[in-house]
């Protein structure tokens, strides 16, 4: 009989213990799909803002552009590209809006998976403006998103052992072949914008 009681209480304890358990188990995916809520929440509060910015911006040049600003570099290539795109106002907005609603519900990797997205759309967009550099280069737009100063480099080397003077059969027409001094100013163009 003292065998039945023990096993009894062991499984009355069991049964406790599970119940506890999942009672933790529903609280936490609770909170999962809570956070899941809120970060969609954000986003679409993101977009929202975003929209509303770039309206305010369309109704207000002036003032859209005094706001924004083009900082000015010292490098020839720096300034070209800040001035070809300036960081908009509504790129700073969306990095209000993520950086208030995301780091509200602690949600850092969210925060910085958008950021790293929008890094990447930004160095596309830039390196788009000088597609004709990159395909001087032997590359194509498909390369851009990966582009890192090693892998630039690299196919400098290579499109200059193909451009280089020494190399080159000078008894051929060199129309629309390009220089040497092409192949380097469309390498320094892309380096600066790395």
């Amino acid at each position: 009989m003292d065998k039945v009681r023990a096993a009894i209480a062991v499984a009355d304890e069991a049964a406790a213990e599970q119940d506890a358990a999942q009672e933790v188990a529903d609280t936490k995916a609770a909170a999962e799909e809570a956070c899941a809520e809120a970060v969609r929440a954000a986003k679409i509060q993101a977009a929202v803002a975003e929209d509303a910015v770039k309206q305010w911006e369309r109704d207000n040049p002036i003032e859209a552009a005094t706001l924004a600003g083009v900082a000015v570099g010292g490098a020839v290539g720096a300034v070209a590209v800040d001035a070809l795109r300036p960081r908009k106002l509504t790129d700073t907005a969306k990095d209000a809006v993520l950086e208030g609603l995301f780091g509200a519900f602690g949600l850092d990797a969210e925060k910085e998976k958008v950021r790293e997205q929008a890094a990447r759309e930004e160095k596309l967009y830039r390196i788009k403006l000088f597609e004709p550099d990159l395909k001087l280069l032997g590359l194509s737009l498909l390369d851009a998103p990966d582009l890192d100063e090693k892998r630039l480099r690299k196919a400098f080397r290579e499109r200059s052992r193909v451009l280089h003077p020494d190399v080159r059969d000078e008894s051929l027409d060199q129309k629309g072949v390009p220089t040497v001094y092409e192949l380097n100013a469309a390498f320094e163009a892309l380096r600066k914008l790395l």
